[in-house]
């Protein structure tokens, strides 16, 4: 057991008891949402190789439940939004969070090369480092990442069947294409506008619904209240990563 709970967030009472979930930070000074969100899309702390990331702030003045909030988003920072939630009062995890995808599946760019070096280990097992490189190639119009072995021949890792559905696959072929497919300034510029757009509407909404959580003395209608909103803004967030993705990709046309 640590002997400093103090950044410890936990259920766990004094006396081992279960107790509602609590910290026992000690804040000491106050950081503006704008700057905190900004920092996290800056290199390192936001770039191609995240898995996600989780900033979460705490207001001692307000109750347990209100008094935790966490922003959320997937894959690369520089590409994304950040979506807010009060995780005390979630009793569900959005669809597209809960996702499941087989590994993706490695392909090569020249399938018939690879038959004629008549390698002893299999496609599936092959690894390889990524070149610095800008080159992009396009098999089946999905792109996740490109990496090289041998006499630079490209291999593909390949999105699964159904990777639409999932949160964190469809901002990842958004950001691969953006970084590594040279889609040009105008590209870039266009998605991390949408991104911001939508950062804004999100952090108005969210204080919206801070005000009316507030107002809320009804536990079971607070909870769902929380979690109805929580979802919708990953679902709208989900939507855009996928719809310029599409756009890029396929000139389909930005809702």
């Amino acid at each position: 057991m640590l002997a400093d709970n103090d950044y410890i967030m936990t259920n766990i009472g004094e006396d081992g008891s279960i107790v509602p979930l609590h910290n026992n930070l000690k804040l000491t000074r106050t950081v503006l949402l704008d700057f905190l969100l900004e920092m996290l899309r800056l290199y390192p702390l936001g770039y191609s190789e995240n898995v996600e990331s989780h900033l979460y702030r705490f207001y001692p003045e307000e109750e347990p439940e209100l008094g935790t909030v966490e922003w959320g988003s997937m894959d690369n920072n520089q590409y994304n939004v950040f979506v807010p939630d009060y995780p005390m009062l979630l009793t569900d995890t959005w669809k597209g969070f809960r996702a499941e995808l087989p590994v993706t599946a490695l392909q090569a760019r020249d399938p018939e090369y690879w038959e004629e070096l008549g390698l002893e280990q299999p496609l599936s097992e092959l690894k390889g480092e990524r070149p610095d490189t800008k080159d992009c190639y396009e098999m089946k119009g999905e792109y996740f990442g490109l990496y090289y072995i041998m006499d630079w021949t490209g291999l593909w890792h390949v999105f699964p069947e159904g990777w639409e559905e999932s949160y964190s696959a469809a901002f990842s072929a958004l950001s691969n294409y953006l970084t590594y497919c040279d889609p040009g300034e105008e590209a870039i510029a266009l998605a991390k506008e949408r991104f911001a757009a939508m950062q804004q509407d999100f952090v108005t909404r969210f204080a919206d619904l801070s005000a009316r959580l507030r107002k809320e003395t009804d536990g079971t209608a607070r909870r769902e209240l929380a979690t109805r909103e929580a979802a919708g803004m990953a679902e709208e967030a989900h939507h855009l990563a996928l719809a310029l993705y599409r756009h890029f990709v396929y000139g389909e046309p930005l809702p």
